[in-house]
């Protein structure tokens, strides 16, 4: 750990007064939860740097330097188990990605590969969630699609119909299934990324017959390869765009991965061994089929 980073997260905070501990974290170049501990007044947290602080602070004198550690750069199955003890940790909700980069600080990892880190980790929860997200919505949406029951009125003693809907708290989570004579609306208050992965998941996106998910960040190689299938009409991604609800500008970052997907498909192809077994089988075939032909010419 350098702890050059934490002696200057002090001298910002106690001497040259910040207090945006996030400005501190980023000046200083430690996660959240390293700043807020190294200006904190808790002795236990970093007892050398403060004491070191606390004695420099008498003198006047900020000028005091630590050794600098070598920086380590993670590579192979180092970085690969690593990455993946970081991302269950993070799916199971036990730490976040700050505490992430704390951990990667603390073992001097690399600052660039550190930031190379997080984003990907970040992407790949970001998509997980996503796809939990979505999961959780298409249950909703089949609980609302159980069969109709009957139950009896006590007031004319007939049968009527109750109508199977979703029970849920106010954060969104799942309580159970209620049944009642009136159609719930229990779409009405729901957090806001749920009520778009509802209405997502309840207004599926069809292209050429397939089905795809209406959210473009969770699109992979499948859904590229759909949509590049064939070559499309004039206004088509515009009309994609505004039916997901995006705008032109803000679509063109998938048209560019789309477009990506085109070029290597395309080197992909042109560097694929030619298959000469299956080309003198079309030729044979093709040849097969000239000979009859005219044969038939002749007979008749």
């Amino acid at each position: 750990m350098d702890n050059n980073r934490l002696y200057r997260a002090r001298y910002l905070s106690k001497v040259i007064g910040v207090t945006d501990v996030n400005e501190i974290a980023e000046q200083a170049g430690l996660s959240r939860e390293q700043a807020s501990k190294a200006i904190g007044n808790d002795k236990a947290e970093y007892t050398d740097i403060k004491a070191d602080f606390e004695a420099d602070t008498l003198t006047g004198d900020y000028s005091r330097k630590y050794d600098v550690p070598k920086p380590v750069t993670l590579r192979g199955d180092k970085l690969e188990s690593t990455v993946e003890r970081y991302f269950s940790l993070l799916t199971r909700g036990n730490i976040t990605l700050d505490i992430v980069k704390s951990y990667l600080i603390s073992d001097d990892v690399k600052d660039s590969q550190i930031t190379s880190i997080l984003k990907g980790l970040a992407e790949r929860l970001k998509e997980y969630r996503a796809g939990d997200l979505n999961s959780f919505a298409e249950k909703l949406l089949q609980i609302e699609q159980l069969p109709v029951k009957w139950a009896i009125d006590r007031k004319t003693l007939s049968l009527v119909n109750i109508y199977p809907s979703p029970m849920l708290s106010n954060d969104g989570r799942l309580d159970g299934v209620k049944y009642s004579r009136e159609r719930i609306d229990w779409r009405k208050g729901l957090p806001q990324e749920l009520a778009t992965a509802v209405y997502r998941a309840d207004n599926p996106l069809y292209i050429d017959g397939h089905k795809l998910p209406t959210d473009p960040e969770t699109w992979g190689e499948r859904e590229y390869s759909i949509l590049a299938s064939k070559d499309r009409e004039r206004g088509f991604f515009a009309e994609l765009a505004d039916y997901l609800g995006y705008t032109t500008e803000e679509f063109a970052i998938y048209v560019g991965r789309l477009n990506c997907h085109k070029r290597a498909t395309a080197r992909k192809e042109s560097q694929e061994p030619v298959d000469f077994k299956k080309v003198a089988l079309i030729v044979a075939e093709g040849m097969a089929e000239f000979k009859a032909k005219q044969h038939s010419t002749v007979t008749n």
